[in-house]
């Protein structure tokens, strides 16, 4: 996932690389290992868990982005995940329903479509970049062993805290420090602004997982989900180029 992101980068510039970086890979690859022994009703519970934490990573890029400035990765990282943690905290102290988790989501665009601000310079196109595929790789282990621990401990987690740590923004992270060190601070924070509206393919998928698992059964609706993503992401996409 990281190893494509940095190609979007350099083939398509930021519109392309928010795209890659927002798809559900991460959460995607959870669900699909939950989605084979863990019930239809814990696949819907958490999908929902998720669904509400769209609105803890619109305010994660969003404290990111107005942190940039700042200069590093890691203070504005933090400050985005101090955002993204006041979210997480909600559905462990109240029961998640779906108002409350659409809620969360509304409140979440709103404030990434008031408060995050167009970063100022020229457009940025694709190409350059620096950097080890080493250290990309390095990352790519670290989140897919993440992703495997709570696919091993969703039992003993349950649905709400399994699907809050697979709403945990480990492959966004990952990306916007492989993007920073090898684009720079101008392309990194390109992605992230554009990263406004590619962040429906995310939502659309959890959305269809909370809301299909108890219908249709887990194993499809993380399918659907997969396939609604797909078509948000390439729908983002001709909108950025048309925009563009």
């Amino acid at each position: 996932v990281l190893m494509l992101v940095v190609l979007a980068g350099q083939r398509a510039g930021p519109l392309l690389a928010s795209i890659a970086m927002t798809y559900p890979f991460n959460s995607g690859v959870g669900f699909a290992l939950l989605m084979w022994d863990r019930s239809d009703a814990f696949m819907a519970e958490a999908g929902l868990a998720s669904f509400a934490l769209t609105g803890g990573i619109f305010l994660f890029m969003t404290g990111f982005a107005r942190a940039a400035p700042l200069g590093g990765f890691f203070l504005p990282w933090g400050i985005g995940i101090a955002f993204w943690i006041m979210v997480g905290a909600i559905p462990l102290i109240v029961p998640m329903t779906w108002p409350l988790a659409i809620a969360l989501t509304l409140a979440g665009v709103l404030v990434a479509a008031f408060v995050m601000r167009k970063p100022k310079g020229p457009p940025i196109q694709a190409g350059g970049g620096v950097g080890t595929w080493r250290a990309t790789v390095a990352r790519t282990v670290l989140g897919g062993t993440i992703l495997g621990t709570v696919a091993v401990y969703a039992e003993l987690l349950g649905p709400v805290v399994s699907g809050l740590l697979l709403a945990f923004p480990v492959m966004m992270s990952a990306s916007l420090w492989i993007l920073l060190r090898r684009f720079g601070e101008a392309f990194a924070a390109e992605t992230v602004y554009r990263s406004r509206w590619a962040l429906a393919s995310y939502a659309s998928f959890v959305f269809a997982v909370g809301l299909l698992s108890d219908v249709i059964g887990g194993i499809e609706a993380v399918v659907t989900g997969v396939a609604v993503a797909a078509a948000v992401s390439f729908g983002v996409y001709r909108l950025g180029r048309l925009a563009n």
